[in-house]
């Protein structure tokens, strides 16, 4: 573990289904083609064609990180009550809300469990 990321995520949606909007997205860096850091393959593939060391590379993406631009999504959950979604945390994730949803102006309640593996 590099400290950079939670091996497991549980992610409980609270909200009720009057208030349920967006969900959990997942990404892809486009410049690198790297889904997160769970794959070290891929990223060690990244690393090595790009000339990168393992600071320089996560000092790439964290500039990236706030720009919607720079990533493509490649999967969502939509929120729903009570829907728990479990996932690895080394994956390229964050929260997406529904702009077009007249639901957004309410506040997003969950429930966050995070820990690494033995």
């Amino acid at each position: 573990a590099d400290g950079y990321a939670f091996d497991v995520v549980a992610l409980l949606y609270l909200n009720d289904s009057a208030t349920c909007h967006g969900g959990t997205g997942f990404f892809r860096h486009k410049e690198t083609g790297l889904e997160g850091f769970h794959d070290l393959a891929a990223v060690a593939r990244v690393m090595e064609r790009r000339r990168l060391d393992k600071t320089e590379l996560l000092a790439r993406i964290d500039a990236d990180a706030r720009h919607g631009d720079r990533w493509e999504q490649t999967d969502l959950l939509q929120m729903k009550h009570n829907r728990m979604v479990v996932y690895n945390g080394r994956r390229f994730h964050s929260h997406v809300l529904a702009w077009d949803s007249a639901k957004r102006t309410s506040a997003r309640l969950t429930f966050n469990m995070w820990g690494r593996s033995a």
